[in-house]
């Protein structure tokens, strides 16, 4: 059984974001964007059991490495074209730079930046906590 989106104001399916409330850079972003939204999201965590209904065609082993973003169209997409896409849903100027993301070459230049972060995402979260920029999850995925 397939969750139905939710709608805005408007009547406009609302796009969703997937993350690891676990990764404390995940949640850490969640928070920041939550702060700087143009256009709504539906935020849902990884760790949903019932994940396959919120988010249909999302792929589990895709997402133990990657953030996912679902187009109001129910589009699926992964790593640094997800992030374009949330960032695209910002203010300004970070609309801007998410609607860049999603044009080539910077579309081709997403995917690296994005798995470099993401490589280094346990480093960048124990390094910025200790400035106190992101909260410090009790345990970290397994990989």
């Amino acid at each position: 059984m397939a969750h139905e989106f939710t709608m805005d104001e408007a009547g406009r399916r609302i796009p969703k974001a997937v993350y690891d409330a676990t990764c404390g850079v995940c949640s850490s972003i969640q928070s920041w964007a939550d702060t700087r939204m143009r256009h709504p999201v539906q935020w849902v965590q990884v760790q949903e059991e019932d994940l396959e209904c919120i988010v249909p065609n999302v792929d589990r082993d895709r997402l133990r490495k990657e953030f996912a973003f679902q187009e109001s169209d129910g589009r699926v997409y992964y790593g640094g074209v997800a992030a374009a896409h949330l960032l695209s849903r910002l203010k300004y100027p970070w609309s801007l730079a998410g609607r860049l993301g999603l044009v080539p070459p910077f579309r081709q230049l997403s995917r690296p930046i994005y798995r470099m972060i993401s490589r280094n995402r346990k480093p960048l979260a124990k390094g910025a906590g200790k400035l106190g920029h992101f909260p410090q999850p009790d345990r970290w995925p397994e990989e």
